[in-house]
């Protein structure tokens, strides 16, 4: 299974570690660069370029997750 997660807080790093015990293939999309040891990208068309992914968990800003479930779905 191919995860993603947009956004690396306290809720985006929750869903991390619980989402590993059961695929190693997880993508995140953050601006954070003190993330060592995980699949991290820090813009949208890198991201994107990662494939088509099962499920994306939106962990970002609550303000900005209607523009990026949009973004999700085209």
């Amino acid at each position: 299974m191919k995860i993603g997660i947009i956004g690396f807080g306290s809720i985006g790093a929750r869903h991390y570690r619980n989402l590993k015990k059961y695929s190693k293939n997880i993508v995140v999309l953050s601006k954070r660069t003190d993330l060592v040891g995980i699949d991290v990208v820090n813009d949208w068309e890198k991201f994107e370029a990662r494939g088509l992914f099962d499920v994306i968990f939106v962990t970002n800003e609550t303000a900005k997750h209607q523009k990026t479930i949009r973004q999700c779905l085209t």
